[in-house]
């Protein structure tokens, strides 16, 4: 069985450490302990999604995200197009267009790390705090972007 290497975050906690020197990489663990089984099967979706970009969003990296409630999806996104709105934003829009909003206990599975700066897109970790979503599993880092978060 391959394993996939996430943990879920308490996202106010990591940006606000973040602010402070902007590299610290100390994370808290967040409280509900997801099964990794559970963390594999989510970011294995997530993978799928971002799979759904290929060829679309060069030079960007394919990306997609789930958002979880209860170990259920209730939302899923990808990165559609290049200059489009980012996995984060399209789950986001997908759980709204379902007549749902973010609970407390939700989490965000995302492939990438969210990016934090503007470009063609305003920051998905300002929507993940602005959207109340407190807890997220990212799949892998951003080792080459100036914005670590």
């Amino acid at each position: 069985m391959t394993r996939v290497a996430t943990n879920a975050f308490d996202v106010k906690e990591h940006v606000s450490q973040r602010k402070g020197d902007g590299i610290k990489m100390d994370f808290k663990a967040c409280k509900d302990f997801v099964h990794e089984l559970d963390h594999e099967k989510f970011m294995t979706l997530a993978l799928k999604l971002a799979e759904k970009g290929r060829g679309k969003v060069s030079p960007n990296p394919m990306v997609g995200a789930v958002i979880v409630r209860d170990g259920r999806v209730i939302a899923r996104g990808f990165h559609e197009s290049h200059g489009g709105a980012h996995a984060e934003v399209n789950a986001v829009i997908d759980l709204k267009n379902s007549g749902q909003s973010i609970e407390a206990n939700d989490i965000m599975y995302v492939t990438l790390e969210p990016c934090n700066h503007y470009g063609k897109t305003a920051p998905c970790s300002q929507l993940i705090l602005d959207e109340g979503i407190k807890k997220f599993s990212r799949g892998y880092g951003r080792p080459q972007s100036p914005c670590r978060w």
